[in-house]
């Protein structure tokens, strides 16, 4: 998983443009459907079948990360402690 977060750069680097809606739902598609894939594998299967789910989530986490960090910077750069506090009540509402 550690690999596929640090390989997600290199796939945000070829989406890179203004719209912000491509590479979150990209994001959200890859992480769907690398849950769904190590969902379904039987519980016999080679360790490596699921390492490549595991890296193939990794890349999801990670794009959608960038995604989001790159979605709120201009809000952060606005005001950085509403921000932070915005951001801490709505993980402390999800937790």
């Amino acid at each position: 998983m550690n690999l596929g977060l640090v390989s997600a750069p290199l796939l945000a680097r070829s989406l890179r443009n203004k719209n912000l809606s491509i590479p979150l739902a990209l994001a959200c598609g890859l992480a769907c459907l690398a849950l769904l894939y190590l969902a379904l594998l039987p519980p016999g299967t080679d360790p490596w079948w699921r390492t490549i789910g595991i890296f193939v989530l990794g890349c999801g986490t990670g794009l959608l990360n960038l995604g989001i960090f790159r979605a709120i910077t201009p809000l952060y750069r606005h005001d950085a402690a509403a921000t932070v506090n915005l951001a801490g009540a709505l993980f402390g509402a999800a937790a």
